[in-house]
């Protein structure tokens, strides 16, 4: 990574100014989601785990909200534009961003059962549109976003210490890959080489085609039959084999949805000209 940002200065140092009628330039950005997903998955979840264990919790898993991945990002790209009173603008950079997040359900003899979730994010954004004067800017915006999504099922016992063994059947280490085309549109406004802005997307539906089919799984052997996580744990808990043939785990592409960002873009070449 240091190496990246080593390269990105030099390339900046570097980099060719335009002639009387355009410029361009490479920038680095940070910015922050507030993204969404369909919780209907993992709320069906928590509904009929906390139904069929009603008696023996003590405080059941609270219901998600969809709110739960925003997260912080950091990126760099490349950013060309024309100059005069309305000009052409466009842009193409790349992003990478973390998230964590946790409930938890505790039993009635103080055990706690812990839903964590860690999640890395890589987006390459596109966009195209107009500048009004060199600091008003808006842009249509088309991407791919990809997600690497792991969750945790543990089992955390009275003295602290954390399992994912299989004395339960549903701990484990969860894992999807969730990919996406979005577009959407950016506004943007700039105060010489700082640009601040706001970024409204959505994903594609249907986009990659076959997407709704894959589930959030275990790999591990000793979860089979089934190793998704389920979306109706009663189901999983009674009758594993209709729990498979009605498809009841959890899908992957249920961890996507539109996302508002806003955020910082440096500079590095961008001018006005007199």
């Amino acid at each position: 990574m240091r190496q990246f940002w080593i390269l990105t200065l030099l390339l900046a140092s570097l980099q060719a100014r335009g002639q009387d009628d355009f410029g361009a330039g490479l920038y680095l950005n940070a910015d922050y989601s507030f993204s969404e997903f369909d919780v209907a998955d993992m709320n069906g979840f928590v509904n009929t785990f906390n139904a069929f264990w009603e008696g023996d919790l003590s405080k059941p898993y609270e219901t998600f909200t969809g709110t739960e991945f925003s997260h912080p990002s950091f990126g760099a790209g490349f950013r060309f534009f024309t100059e005069g009173p309305v000009g052409f603008s466009a842009s193409t950079g790349f992003l990478w961003g973390r998230g964590r997040y946790a409930h938890q359900a505790t039993w009635k003899n103080g055990v706690v059962n812990e839903l964590y979730f860690r999640m890395r994010d890589v987006q390459w954004n596109m966009t195209s549109g107009l500048h009004v004067g060199g600091r008003f800017f808006l842009e249509f915006t088309t991407g791919g976003h990809f997600r690497k999504l792991y969750m945790e099922h543990a089992t955390i016992y009275q003295d602290g210490s954390r399992s994912l063994s299989s004395e339960y059947k549903l701990n484990g280490l969860y894992s999807s890959l969730v990919s996406s085309f979005e577009w959407g549109w950016q506004a943007g406004v700039r105060f010489g080489p700082l640009m601040c802005f706001a970024r409204a997307v959505k994903p594609m539906a249907n986009f990659p085609p076959a997407k709704g089919l894959v589930t959030h799984q275990d790999y591990d052997a000793s979860h089979y039959p089934p190793n998704d996580f389920p979306s109706d744990y009663g189901l999983y808990a009674t009758d594993p084999v209709a729990f498979a043939e009605q498809d009841k785990g959890v899908k992957s592409d249920t961890f996507e949805g539109p996302r508002f960002t806003v955020g910082i873009e440096y500079n590095f070449g961008m001018r006005n000209k007199n």
